[in-house]
């Protein structure tokens, strides 16, 4: 048996404009967490910013007075250098997360009409969340994991014979994706 290749979202094809419905309701459920997602970025890139800057202005003074040995002045300049690749990565995430929201908002997205091949989720008590693989109705298989409700998750497992249609939320010039359920839809 041939093992068929997994691809990203972008490559995916059979995209379609969303209904005024499913627009809405997208921008209902996506809204809430982009903005809490930001605001953690946020305080994030705050605390990288400032030991950032504490850690360039004590390198520097340490250079100045002399204070460094050769194993000492190369590790202080690699924390510097991972410090302020985190901070502009962290800046990116955000600026990436407010053009998303712009463009859910300006109904800028593609969706695909799926179904799950694949779920995971823990049966530890408290957990709340599991995950899907899905596939485009013709068969071809997406290789990212999308985060659902534990609900949805244990659904998949069950219903093998059943395929439960999903939605598959693109934005292209993020490249980002979201999988949705009708249930999730209908909340």
């Amino acid at each position: 048996m041939e093992k068929i290749k997994q691809v990203k979202p972008v490559d995916l094809e059979g995209y379609r404009n969303p209904s005024k419905s499913e627009k809405q309701k997208i921008l209902n459920l996506m809204k809430p967490e982009l903005r809490k997602n930001r605001k953690q970025m946020r305080m994030l890139s705050s605390i990288l910013a400032c030991s950032s800057v504490v850690a360039t202005v004590t390198v520097i003074s340490k250079l100045i007075e002399g204070a460094y040995d050769v194993k000492g002045a190369i590790f202080s300049f690699a924390v510097v250098a991972v410090l302020w690749t985190c901070f502009i990565a962290n800046m990116k995430s955000i600026t990436t997360n407010k053009i998303l929201e712009k463009n859910l908002q300006n109904g800028k997205f593609e969706v695909l009409d799926c179904i799950p091949f694949w779920q995971y989720y823990n049966q530890d008590e408290g957990r709340t969340e599991g995950s899907v693989k899905v596939q485009t109705k013709s068969g071809v298989p997406c290789m990212v994991n999308y985060v659902v409700d534990i609900e949805t998750a244990m659904m998949c497992e069950k219903n093998k014979e059943i395929t439960i249609p999903m939605l598959l939320m693109f934005e292209r010039e993020t490249k980002e994706s979201r999988v949705f359920t009708e249930r999730m839809l209908s909340r």
